[in-house]
């Protein structure tokens, strides 16, 4: 189960990295902004707040109260990567699915 745990928060950490470093861009530009495919190779502020955003996780998947770390980890770890697998889905459709 620490197995599961772990990649649910590490993805969950690397799409709210990913959301807080577009949060900028989305009222600014009307397309895609080259930031948007460029941001988990290139930047270390990326990578270092997908480092915090995980400690957060596991620190709160390591709660004893069974209800406490069910707020506080599973329902924002199962919905932030069911939001960056929605979002990943959709962007393969707009980028790839209009050739066919």
């Amino acid at each position: 189960m620490s197995y599961v745990k772990f990649l649910l928060s590490l993805f969950a950490a690397v799409v709210l990295a990913f959301l807080v470093l577009l949060w900028p861009a989305f009222g600014k530009n009307t397309g895609i902004d080259v930031r948007f495919f460029s941001l988990m190779g290139a930047s270390l502020r990326f990578w270092a707040i997908v480092v915090a955003f995980l400690g957060v996780f596991l620190a709160t998947s390591r709660i004893a109260n069974r209800w406490l770390r069910a707020g506080l980890f599973w329902v924002p770890a199962t919905s932030l990567s069911a939001l960056g697998v929605a979002l990943a889905s959709f962007l393969s459709y707009v980028l790839l699915g209009r050739h066919s």
